[in-house]
């Protein structure tokens, strides 16, 4: 019997993804990973309300429309938006984060 090539793809892990992330930014993963009305996106810190994505594709396509609804609920929190992607690969996962480039310009980016 042959294995599917789907049973050999790395496994996505959202919820543990979240955390992971909530621990390194020093913030907290929304409840129900943002479902609830109060609660918006994935991850919430000091600076920046996340959504986190993961994919096993080798590209991932950013949304207008999905930005502005991010930056809409971050800026209802007082924060900058954060969009996190994962590319889950055979060699190992790799992590890109999207923020609107005026976020460069301020001294907490900037000079860590």
């Amino acid at each position: 019997m042959t294995i599917p090539k789907w049973s050999e793809k790395p496994e996505k892990d959202n919820k543990k993804h979240e955390k992971a992330w909530a621990k390194a930014r020093g913030g907290r993963a929304q409840p129900s990973s943002g479902r609830f009305w109060h609660a918006k996106m994935d991850v919430k810190d000091d600076e920046l309300l996340t959504d986190n994505k993961q994919t096993s594709r080798l590209s991932y396509t950013i949304k207008l429309s999905d930005w502005r609804q991010l930056q809409r609920a971050a800026s209802r929190e007082g924060l900058a938006p954060c969009l996190q992607i994962t590319f889950i690969t055979e060699q190992g996962p790799v992590d890109m984060v999207v923020l609107s480039a005026d976020m460069i310009t301020r001294q907490n980016l900037a000079h860590p």
